[in-house]
């Protein structure tokens, strides 16, 4: 082989291995550190560690120990179904300098290194989903009974937001906005400023409904002596993990009607 062909050869093997790492993970799912949770709660409603486009009602997922292991999205139609009882949230609780940054998707040194905030958090924009819910009964069962898995969960409904408003009560040691910066990944448009009581406060903005709460039943499967066994029942105990699944080509929340 001459000089030249093996120029072109090292050159194809280098375009190879730079798509195998930026591209081919991109075609199944991959996980991530989860950084806690944020001091948020919703009657009859679990929270996301951080606001999501992906896992919308209809999705399946297993709790092994600390890690949420995402298993499918079932092809079940999701409805919006109102926002009038949703209109409004507004909660105040202590939060780490770093929990609200990695909810936010920001990076200041200053507010990081803060602990036990008060923080003031309201939405707007805010959206009841669910799932159909005999299309979603006939959907899990026929995946449990495929899968044989002895026990999952599906997110049944979840709550959306487009923005999220945080007032700070505590001293940051914040100088200027500025010293806020969004993060790379950040899916929210970024706003800092002071009220009129001198209280930072921060704005995330999203151009599309990203889910914040759900709603999800926990779905056990067991062997019969003539049938599968299968039972689903509401699940009141928070649930936490510390790593979870990140689905790829997550399905993007639909806009309201």
């Amino acid at each position: 082989m001459s000089k030249r062909s093996w120029i072109w050869l090292s050159f194809g093997l280098v375009i190879i291995i730079g798509l195998a790492v930026t591209v081919v993970p991109l075609l199944w799912p991959h996980k991530v550190q989860v950084n806690g949770f944020p001091p948020l709660a919703y009657p009859d409603f679990q929270t996301w560690p951080t606001p999501r486009t992906f896992d919308p009602p209809g999705t399946v997922f297993v709790l092994d120990g600390t890690y949420l292991d995402y298993r499918a999205t079932l092809g079940v139609t999701v409805k919006s179904v109102g926002s009038e009882e949703f209109a409004t949230f507004n909660a105040t609780g202590k939060w780490t300098g770093s929990m609200l940054a990695n909810f936010l998707g920001f990076v200041s040194q200053s507010i990081e290194s803060a602990s036990n905030l008060d923080v003031n958090v309201s939405a707007e924009k805010v959206q009841r989903w669910r799932a159909d819910p005999a299309k979603l009964d006939v959907a899990i069962k026929a995946w449990v009974v495929k899968n044989k898995l002895p026990e999952v969960f599906v997110v049944t409904e979840a709550i959306s937001v487009r923005k999220l408003r945080y007032l700070i009560g505590s001293s940051t040691g914040l100088t200027s906005a500025s010293d806020v910066q969004p993060r790379k990944d950040s899916a929210a448009e970024i706003a800092v400023k002071k009220n009129d009581d001198g209280k930072w406060v921060l704005e995330g903005t999203y151009k599309h409904p990203h889910y914040l709460f759900y709603r999800v039943k926990r779905v056990t499967f067991s062997l019969g002596l003539n049938e599968p066994q299968i039972t689903a029942s509401d699940v009141d105990a928070p649930l936490r993990w510390t790593e979870e699944t990140v689905p790829a080509n997550p399905p993007r929340t639909l806009e309201p009607e």
